[in-house]
């Protein structure tokens, strides 16, 4: 078993048993591995996640690299975005293989004069599957079941789609104004 010993000035050392040491010389994307017998190999590191990297910007993002963030970091850090300046956290999210943009208001879509409107991070709930659907940048929708937010007084709050849309959603009269949006 390997044991990781780091020195005030950036060399780490790998102690393999007593008799071995590897120093292991830090470098910005690689680690090169030097032994003592002149042999040397590199190693690839990977950078931290923190939760700026679960943050969606539905601007910038297909549908398909969401999702792709989702099944990334969903277990170190829930999937971000904001709904009126205000953090969620999408618990349950899958591909939506339903395509087309059907808004309630589509009096507002027509003063527009657009044949095929994509608006990123416009959210729309399906009443027949009781998800929130989240349009991306290339256009494709993402189906949101179940949404963590920050509450008043117990800490956090797990909505479904369903209870998102009653106390949320369906007190904005205008359908393009409901969207999530990055920082």
């Amino acid at each position: 078993m390997s044991v990781f010993e780091t020195c005030p000035d950036r060399y780490y050392f790998l102690r393999l048993n007593p008799m071995t040491t590897y120093l292991m010389v830090s470098t910005p994307l690689f680690k090169k591995v030097k032994l003592h017998s002149e042999i040397t190999f590199y190693s690839l590191v990977a950078k931290k996640v923190s939760k700026k990297d679960a943050e969606v910007d539905w601007e910038k993002k297909t549908a398909e690299e969401v999702f792709n963030l989702f099944r990334a970091l969903n277990h170190i850090h829930q999937v971000t975005t904001y709904w009126f300046c205000q953090p969620l956290k999408l618990l349950h999210m899958k591909l939506d293989d339903i395509t087309g943009f059907n808004p309630i208001n589509k009096a507002a879509i027509a003063k527009l004069n657009l044949t095929n409107p994509i608006f990123p991070g416009l959210v729309e709930f399906s009443s027949k599957r009781s998800v929130l659907r989240v349009q991306c940048k290339d256009g494709r929708w993402i189906s949101v079941s179940t949404i963590l937010m920050p509450a008043k007084k117990n800490g956090k709050k797990c909505l479904t789609a369903v209870e998102f849309y009653n106390g949320f959603m369906s007190k904005i009269e205008n359908t393009l104004d409901r969207r999530f949006s990055s920082r």
